[in-house]
């Protein structure tokens, strides 16, 4: 991928930045401003910036954060679509009767922010350093997140993995374990998914010069 100015189309700055204006006041007055802190909820505000600035080193680093979360995210909720089970729990509050369906068909976000900061990256430039920024972000996130919200809450999952809050761990023991967990499980492998990708891209001819070879 190959770093140039003003390459990221006006139209897909404009269409998220009204997606953006749309979503964040209804989140704001369905779950308060502590939700803002979710991972993939602050990644909507820097993919935002980052598309106006077309800034690589945010860009790439919300390319790490959205990837596999989103991968995950969407096959917790196809499966649960067709079987019925939520395989991660990742899912399971978008079949809670409490919350207006119209607020949460709004969590399909999780599925197109892999996508737009995918296409950001590669009109460009993915940088490896992206990685690093994701995870020194997730070291403010996860101890910020568990003082400002409540068990209920549970915000980025500080009081329990998949909704529950009856772990055994001490606090601080959890939140490192849970950290690396972001950082190790979820970062490292999208991080290395997009370098697999940057490398395949490179090897493979462009399709002209594919057939000349034939």
């Amino acid at each position: 991928m190959c770093a140039s100015r003003r390459a990221i189309p006006f139209r897909l700055k404009i269409a998220f930045t009204v997606w953006v204006g749309v979503w964040a006041p209804i989140y704001y007055v369905s779950y308060g401003p502590q939700n803002y802190l979710w991972v993939c909820d602050v990644a909507n505000f820097l993919i935002l910036y980052a598309l106006w600035a077309e800034d690589r080193l945010i860009m790439s680093s919300q390319l790490v954060a959205t990837l596999v979360v989103g991968m995950l995210w969407s096959f917790d909720l196809g499966t649960a679509l067709v079987t019925g089970v939520h395989p991660f729990g990742a899912t399971q509050y978008m079949f809670a009767g409490e919350t207006a369906p119209a607020v949460r068909l709004l969590s399909l976000f999780h599925v197109f922010l892999p996508i737009v900061s995918a296409y950001a990256c590669a009109k460009i430039g993915y940088l490896s350093r992206g990685f690093w920024v994701q995870v020194a972000i997730t070291a403010v996130l996860v101890p910020l997140s568990r003082l400002v919200s409540t068990a209920e809450q549970n915000i980025n999952w500080v009081y329990g993995l998949f909704g529950a809050t009856d772990h055994p761990l001490p606090a601080a023991l959890y939140l490192t374990g849970l950290f690396l967990g972001y950082a190790l499980l979820l970062y490292l492998p999208a991080h290395g998914i997009v370098l697999a990708a940057r490398r395949f891209a490179r090897a493979s001819p462009p399709a002209g010069q594919a057939r000349n070879r034939l």
